[in-house]
């Protein structure tokens, strides 16, 4: 599978931290950090292509002042449900919480995003270095970041981007200090 190469552009905002997976049948769909010029604020975008044509870009988590929504991740369940996962200080806080968004319709609209974290540590301590991945057969979506002081690394799964697991595991690192 050969794919053609894809230019993102903006003079207005810096672009970063793209993420992007293909649809089936359709074409890739990405999800990048644009960023103000004077990096105050942090928001997600999201675009799918359909038919060979890049759609309208979808905003995730508030552009207001001082918002910092970074390092999305996309996980494609099937030919039109998409799961976008990302970092937020949710309304403003101080800190760095995980966010998903669910799309049933190849990313052209998403549902209002829920906290991945809740219930863990999401009042305490900034959630960094997130990864998704997603089990081919089962289709369930894992979510890890690290969290914490000392740092851990934290996980949650769900079956559909909408419902996570209500506790987080903590994956044993077995590196030991002398």
């Amino acid at each position: 599978l050969k794919l053609p190469a894809y230019t993102l552009t903006n003079t207005d905002f810096l672009i970063s931290q793209i993420d992007c997976e293909l649809l089936p049948g359709a074409g890739p769909i990405c999800a990048w950090t644009n960023r103000a010029g004077d990096m105050s604020t942090e928001w997600i975008l999201v675009a799918s292509q359909v038919n060979s044509v890049w759609q309208p870009a979808v905003t995730l988590g508030a552009s207001d002042t001082l918002s910092r929504n970074r390092q999305p991740q996309v996980a494609v369940l099937g030919t039109d449900r998409v799961i976008v996962v990302w970092l937020s200080n949710v309304a403003g806080g101080s800190d760095l919480d995980v966010l998903s968004a669910y799309s049933a319709d190849g990313g052209r609209t998403f549902r209002d995003p829920v906290i991945v974290n809740r219930g863990g540590d999401e009042d305490k301590d900034d959630e960094t270095e997130l990864t998704v991945t997603t089990e081919p057969k089962s289709g369930i979506i894992h979510a890890f970041w690290q969290s914490g002081s000392p740092r851990r690394v934290r996980s949650a799964t769900s079956h559909d981007g909408l419902f996570w697991s209500s506790s987080q595991q903590e994956l044993p690192m077995g590196i030991n200090s002398p």
